[in-house]
């Protein structure tokens, strides 16, 4: 069990270590929502009264170094 904990407590400080000084990188950004409202069985509706919507969000950057990255805004 302690050794357990001790990896688990030291991984992050590895994962940091990872990070390329150039290279290509992809970032995403992942949300999800539902909503409960009487308003969406009301007409011109006709629906059920829950809905739900997912979001994604890519966005890739090439970097030339530690310093200096292009991304497409």
């Amino acid at each position: 069990m302690k050794r357990a904990l001790l990896v688990v407590c030291c991984a992050p400080c590895g994962l940091w270590a990872q990070e390329a000084g150039s290279g290509f990188e992809l970032g995403a950004t992942l949300s999800g929502t539902a909503s409960y409202s009487e308003r969406l069985t009301a007409r011109p509706r006709s629906g059920a009264p829950v809905t739900g919507g997912v979001r994604s969000l890519l966005y890739p950057t090439w970097k030339l170094n530690q310093h200096w990255g292009a991304s497409r805004v």
